[in-house]
């Protein structure tokens, strides 16, 4: 056991020294203070530029809406000029132009995807973090839905595609598993674990190969991680491939049919479609693991091997399935 957290450290180490020290995408949308209930922020991120929106009140407690918008100084902080919106039209009411005026100076900095501070005029720094209110991002239910992923880059610019999507949920030996399978291929199936360190999902990608894949979230919506694509006989070695995984649908889209998703992702990822067959799922899985094997040996990473139980618990899903 020792030596498979000693080699998932070493992998999150190495991908951390990898990436630059600013590469993450603050999330768009509702931010708060869970301390500060009654006040939020409304952060939303086009290109180089945010757009600001504060539900505040005056000083005798009435409530006033405040935006600031512009050009971000970096990739993580931004400063402009506090707009007061006054006198606007009430609810059911005609329309009404409202006024502006100057309100002095906001600056928000992001330290993370999901956390960062604003200071407002008069006020210290205030954390505040993304608002989360339908989603179970706690544990490994935030895999809940479709994950569209893309692994590949580095020195050799080859990208692979899979969809994978979790619908439901196992304990075992006291520990939370999502489980779930590649897209439309209910037989090839994935589970999925977390500690502390991240989020780990293996994929019984074919007759002979494994998908494992190491990831910490990039928000609500999105995964960074590495995979790697191995035969059963065998266990993951090297650095892997970099990994981008992308929310296409939402939990309830795949487990009910009904929900939001991508127009490209709206088919039930539960029905059984016509899958290539084993030999070219084998064929397909080969060539991942050799352009993985080429981008290892250009790093000189070292081996290791996954966390020993999300096979145990893979084998026993695919036991209940006979």
């Amino acid at each position: 056991m020792r030596s498979v957290y000693k080699f998932l450290l070493g992998v999150f180490a190495a991908w951390a020294m990898a990436m630059p020290a600013h590469a993450f995408m603050p999330e768009s949308g509702w931010w708060w203070n869970p301390s500060q209930s009654g006040r939020g922020f409304n952060l939303e991120i086009q290109n180089k530029r945010l757009f600001i929106s504060i539900y505040s009140y005056t000083a005798s407690g009435e409530p006033f809406a405040y935006g600031a918008g512009g050009e971000m100084s970096s990739d993580r902080t931004f400063t402009g000029t506090l707009t007061l919106t006054k006198g606007g039209p009430c609810l059911g009411c005609a329309y009404t132009q409202p006024t502006t005026q100057a309100a002095g100076t906001v600056t928000v900095a992001f330290d993370s995807p999901t956390t960062g501070t604003v200071t407002l005029p008069g006020s210290a720094p205030i954390p505040i973090q993304r608002f989360v209110f339908g989603l179970d991002a706690g544990n490994i239910n935030l895999l809940m839905g479709e994950w569209t992923v893309v692994r590949g880059g580095g020195s050799f610019p080859v990208y692979f595609g899979e969809r994978i999507s979790f619908w439901t949920n196992q304990t075992s030996n006291g520990k939370l598993y999502a489980v779930g399978s590649r897209s439309r291929s209910p037989g090839d199936i994935a589970v999925a674990s977390q500690d502390s360190s991240g989020q780990y999902i293996l994929l019984d990608s074919s007759t002979s190969y494994y998908q494992f894949y190491a990831l910490t979230p990039s928000g609500l919506n999105a995964l960074e991680g590495r995979s790697w694509t191995y035969l059963k006989t065998s266990e993951p070695s090297g650095a892997g491939l970099p990994v981008l995984a992308m929310r296409s649908r939402s939990a309830a889209a795949v487990a009910t049919g009904s929900g939001p998703g991508f127009a490209s992702a709206l088919e039930n990822p539960m029905s059984v479609s016509t899958p290539p067959n084993d030999g070219e799922r084998a064929r397909q899985a080969a060539m991942q693991a050799t352009e993985e094997r080429r981008q290892q040996a250009a790093s000189g990473a070292t081996e290791g091997r996954l966390p020993p139980e999300l096979r145990a618990v893979l084998a026993s899903l695919q036991a209940q399935l006979q």
